[in-house]
């Protein structure tokens, strides 16, 4: 939002783009708050669960930075930010289950997240240089 733009064109501008961010943070964080997930998924993948858990983390950042970037304006610039915005959202998110019932924080969690951070980076990078 620059200084002369008014809160209401701000959001008839960008307002698709935050209600998007808002929504898939809001996604995370719920999965987030789910207590012993890890037991309940175990049951439905068997084996396959750890796989299937970390893939998701990695999705779910993957998609976080796309939309951070469309958000903060869809250009190189704006990568720095997406990556920032999604790490800072990952270590928050890993400190809120700290507090959760049978979860707990992992730093391990956050690098993974980061992986998913760095697919996004890599795929905008190709798709800004092919625009």
């Amino acid at each position: 939002m620059t200084p002369t733009m008014s809160l209401l064109e701000f959001l008839r501008k960008r307002g698709l783009q935050l209600f998007l961010v808002l929504v898939w943070l809001s996604i995370i964080f719920y999965f987030s708050s789910q207590p012993h997930s890890a037991e309940e998924t175990e049951l439905i993948f068997g084996n396959w669960n750890l796989l299937v858990r970390k893939a998701s983390h990695i999705s779910e950042y993957t998609i976080l930075t796309g939309l951070f970037w469309w958000f903060y304006q869809a250009n190189t610039r704006a990568l720095t930010g997406a990556a920032i915005s999604s790490i800072v959202y990952s270590m928050t998110d890993e400190f809120h289950q700290a507090f959760v019932p049978g979860r707990g924080a992992s730093p391990i969690d956050v690098l993974i997240d980061s992986s998913g951070v760095g697919i996004a980076i890599f795929l905008l990078i190709i798709y800004i240089r092919r625009s």
